[in-house]
């Protein structure tokens, strides 16, 4: 499994490790990989995905009160749902921001949607 990760452009290290079912998939800045390929590429592999914790850059915007980030490059949404952190209440529409949250592995959502990230952390460039 850890071949065909290490072979997608954009992917600086890969670590497998059976014995604590984990992966740990660290891309280079700037790629422009969808997430949910390392999930087919579990599943082509006879394993099931669990949950990932992944870091996504982009901008965040409020439509009709939700928060979503919007990544260039892989051109993904995801609606950020709370989890240990809240979206900070002086969040402005627009800014650039990190997100580190979880996403559970399964079917993805209609063509279009976000796809919902829990969050753990949001942090604003400086």
């Amino acid at each position: 499994m850890s071949v065909a990760v290490d072979k997608i452009e954009g992917v600086e290290s890969v670590r497998v490790s059976l014995e604590e079912g984990l992966a740990e998939i660290v891309l280079e800045p700037d790629n422009t990989v969808d997430p949910e390929l390392f999930s087919k590429i579990v599943r082509d592999n006879g394993f099931t995905p669990g949950v990932a914790e992944l870091v996504v850059a982009g901008t965040l915007v409020r439509p009709e009160g939700r928060h979503l980030v919007e990544v260039d490059g892989p051109n993904l949404v995801y609606e950020i749902v709370e989890g240990e952190e809240s979206v900070p209440a002086g969040s402005a529409p627009g800014g650039e921001v990190t997100v580190r949250g979880r996403v559970e592995a399964g079917p993805q959502p209609e063509a279009g949607a976000p796809r919902k990230i829990e969050l753990l952390e949001l942090n604003r460039p400086r």
